[in-house]
């Protein structure tokens, strides 16, 4: 089950970046500010989150239920948009809404039988390590 080490690490760079700004550490002289770490950070991880789901409609034999390929399309380039025009804040939110809406394809391809119950859990878990500290984020930056 290598994919829930790896993503339950995927979560770390969330927490620490909600830590140090809920202690009020924000600049660093190397890799930089802790808001945009989080959000180039948060940028990559929705996109290739979004990514899965594109991969999971061209391998899946069973039906989706949701056009992937238009779902992940979305998301990406919401979130690209988004990093652009808007403030941590405001990004951090919009990022937690996607990992949300990316989760709820998650649960219909459960129901469907295209993705099994340990990954679903893992998925569960996570998202909500990651939208928690993404809240953390949004308050602090």
């Amino acid at each position: 089950m290598l994919y829930a080490v790896l993503t339950y690490l995927g979560a770390i760079p969330f927490v620490a970046c909600a830590l140090l700004l809920a202690l009020g550490l924000t600049d660093f002289p190397y890799p930089g500010a802790a808001g945009e770490i989080v959000r180039a950070y948060g940028l990559v991880i929705v996109s290739f989150m979004a990514g899965v789901h594109w991969g999971q409609q061209i391998a899946s034999k069973a039906e989706t239920g949701v056009n992937l390929q238009l779902t992940s399309i979305a998301v990406a380039l919401i979130a690209w948009g988004s990093h652009l025009m808007v403030g941590d804040a405001a990004f951090a939110m919009i990022l937690m809404a996607l990992f949300a809406a990316l989760l709820a394809i998650d649960f219909t391809l459960y129901q469907r039988g295209v993705i099994d119950r340990r990954y679903f859990t893992v998925r569960c878990i996570v998202t909500a390590i990651v939208i928690s500290s993404l809240g953390v984020v949004a308050a602090s930056v």
